[in-house]
C-alpha cells in the first residue's frame, strides 16, 4: 500500500509556482497577478480517487483588486478500468461534455509525477447540495438528457465497447472471480449471483446491442447519487471516472438500480417512482433541445430495464470484490461506511431481494 497524500501535501504544492504556472495557463485575466494564497479543504474520497477544495486568491497591487476561484484538485489512487493514462482519460471526458453546461469545467491534468507523488486532475468546484431521490428526479432527467444528447465528432481515445452486455459480463466476471478463490466466498450467495449471470447472459443473447444503434451517447456508468449536485439552477454530474461511448440506457438502468440507490442514501425505488422518471426522461430525450432518441417509448423502457438487471449484478460482484479487498487489507483508501455497507449487500437476505424483484420476474 502506498502513503496518502494528506491536506498539508496538497497545501505545500498548491502554494508552489510550479502549481500556479499550470493553473493560470489558460487564464488569461490571471496572469498579472501580484501574489497568491491557495487555501485547501478536504471534500473526502471513493474507491480511487480523494477530492480536495482548493480556494485560490490572486492579489493584484496595481488596482487592489483580489480575485478567488474555487477548483477541486482530484489525485488518483488507482483504475477500475485498469488505464495507464487515468487521470487524463477523464480530463479528455471532461473537455468533451463541457459544453453541456452540467458538469465540472477541466482546467489541467498531470500525470508526470515531477512536483508532485500521484497524477491529478484540477477542474471548477460547483457550490450546491446533496442529490434527493425524492425531489430531484426531474432536475437529474434534465441533467442526463443534456449530457446524453451531446453531439461529438471523436472520442478522445473513449472507450466504446463492441457490445456493451459482453463488456459488462467480463467486467463482472473479473471482479468475482477474487470473491470466488477468497476465504470469504459463501455459496448460499453464489447461487443466487449466478442466477444473475445467467440472466445477464440471456439478455446479452436476445437483445439488440450497441451496434443496431444509430445514436450512440457518452455515458457516465456510475451514477449514484453522490456523484451528482444540486443548486437552484441545475443539476451537475460531477464524478467521471468511468465514462465510455454507448447506449445512454445503460446509464439510466445504472441510475435506477436497487444496488445503486441503496449504495448511499437506502432508497430504492418503487415501479411508479421508475415510471415517472423514465416518461420524463423520455419526454426530455424526443422533444425539445435536448432531443436525440428515436425509439419508441416500449423499445427504450425494456431497453432500460435489461440494464437494470446488469447493473444489480456489477453492483453485487463488484462489494464481493472489494468485500475481499477490504477485508485483506488490499486497498489504498478504505472508510467505515463503506465497509458497513459492503456488509449489507452481500447480506444474503439483500442478495435474495435483489433476484427475487429483478431476476425472476
Amino acid at each position: 500500500m502506498s502513503r496518502i497524500i494528506t491536506l498539508e501535501d496538497v497545501r505545500k504544492y498548491t502554494n508552489s509556482e510550479a502549481f500556479i504556472k499550470k493553473y493560470i495557463y489558460k487564464k488569461s485575466n490571471l496572469k498579472n497577478y501580484d501574489s497568491f494564497f491557495v487555501d485547501v479543504f478536504d471534500l473526502g474520497h471513493g474507491e480511487y480517487n480523494y477530492n480536495f477544495k482548493l480556494e485560490i486568491q490572486f492579489l493584484f497591487c496595481d488596482n487592489k483588486e483580489k480575485i478567488i476561484e474555487y477548483s477541486v484538485f482530484r489525485i488518483n489512487y488507482g483504475s477500475q478500468m485498469h488505464l495507464q493514462k487515468q487521470i487524463e482519460y477523464e480530463f479528455n471526458a471532461l473537455l468533451l461534455l463541457e459544453k453541456t453546461g452540467v458538469t465540472p469545467k477541466p482546467v489541467f491534468c498531470d500525470d508526470s509525477c515531477t512536483f508532485f507523488p500521484r497524477e491529478y486532475l484540477v477542474m471548477d468546484y460547483i457550490e450546491g447540495e446533496t442529490f434527493s431521490y425524492n425531489y430531484d428526479m426531474n432536475k437529474a432527467a434534465l441533467c442526463l438528457s443534456k449530457i446524453h444528447s451531446l453531439k461529438f465528432e471523436n472520442y478522445l481515445s473513449l472507450i466504446k465497447p463492441d457490445n456493451p452486455f459482453d463488456s459488462i459480463i467480463e467486467e463482472c466476471r473479473t471482479m468475482y472471480k477474487k470473491y470466488e478463490e477468497s476465504k470469504y466466498f459463501d455459496i448460499k450467495k453464489d447461487i443466487h449471483i449466478q442466477q444473475l449471470f445467467h440472466k445477464v447472459k440471456s439478455i446479452r443473447d436476445n437483445s439488440l446491442t450497441a451496434k443496431n444503434e444509430k445514436k450512440l451517447s457518452l455515458i457516465n456508468t456510475e451514477l449514484n447519487s453522490s456523484n451528482f449536485i444540486v443548486n437552484l439552477e441545475e443539476c451537475y454530474l460531477i464524478d467521471w471516472e468511468k465514462p465510455i461511448i454507448g447506449e445512454s440506457e445503460q446509464d439510466i438502468g445504472h441510475f435506477l438500480a436497487p444496488t445503486t440507490t441503496f449504495w448511499k442514501t437506502d432508497k430504492i425505488l418503487n415501479k411508479q417512482e421508475i415510471r415517472a422518471f423514465l416518461k420524463k426522461y423520455y419526454e426530455l430525450a424526443t422533444t425539445g433541445e435536448t432531443a436525440y432518441m428515436k425509439k419508441s417509448y416500449t423499445d427504450f423502457e425494456n431497453k432500460v430495464n435489461e440494464y437494470i438487471v446488469c447493473n444489480c449484478l456489477r453492483g453485487l460482484t463488484w462489494c464481493a470484490m472489494a468485500w475481499v479487498e477490504y477485508n485483506d487489507s488490499e486497498k489504498d483508501l478504505v472508510n467505515e461506511f463503506t465497509y458497513n455497507k459492503l456488509n449489507d449487500y452481500l447480506d444474503l437476505s439483500f442478495i435474495e431481494f435483489v433476484v427475487n424483484n429483478y431476476v425472476n420476474l
